[in-house]
């Protein structure tokens, strides 16, 4: 097994992205940057979730493909997110990491926020199938949200900032 590096178990996904910088870092030849990386990755992570910790709940969806409509659970990087903001993952139990949901079960979850991720120009028909269901909460109250793919969709340090513009919409979903 030379050669192999195994992660060791890390209390979360978010919490293997400091792992990474600091091991990057080591076997880079630049420990001490890999570890400032890491440390502000922790600082800003455990910031966001303290900011948002006790706010009322909002239920969401993360869409994930819309043809067929999948989503993620929570073991998911985005569904961690979507905890750190105070949010409820309405298909978070489900046991696989991303599950194809039907839409039934989907407008049935009732979600206050649908949001996704990818190019910013493609949001309006990624929701435009949702916006026939009117019997639910996110479309009566417009609560859609587009996150950059290149921030909340990669496990770097920049998913701190993404995590933050989910966090962004939930809020705005939970003050209506």
């Amino acid at each position: 097994m030379s050669g192999v590096v195994v992660r060791p178990a890390c209390e979360s996904d978010a919490a293997a992205i400091a792992h990474t910088l600091r091991r990057l870092g080591a076997l880079l030849g630049h420990a001490d940057g890999g570890k400032a990386a890491a440390n502000r990755f922790e600082r800003d992570w455990q910031a966001l979730r303290e900011g948002h910790a006790g706010k009322p709940p909002v239920r969401v969806f993360w869409q994930l493909w819309q043809d067929p409509l999948m989503t993620i659970n929570r073991e998911h990087l985005i569904g961690e997110a979507i905890e750190a903001c105070g949010g409820v993952n309405v298909f978070g139990s489900l046991p696989l990491l991303t599950p194809t949901v039907s839409w039934e079960a989907a407008v049935a979850a009732d979600p206050q926020l649908i949001a996704s991720s990818g190019r910013a120009k493609d949001a309006e028909g990624d929701f435009a199938h949702w916006r026939r269901f009117r019997q639910v909460s996110a479309v009566r109250q417009n609560h859609f949200a587009f996150v950059d793919g290149d921030l909340i969709g990669r496990m770097g340090p920049r998913f701190v900032q993404g995590a933050s513009a989910l966090c962004e919409a939930v809020d705005r979903a939970r003050s209506r």
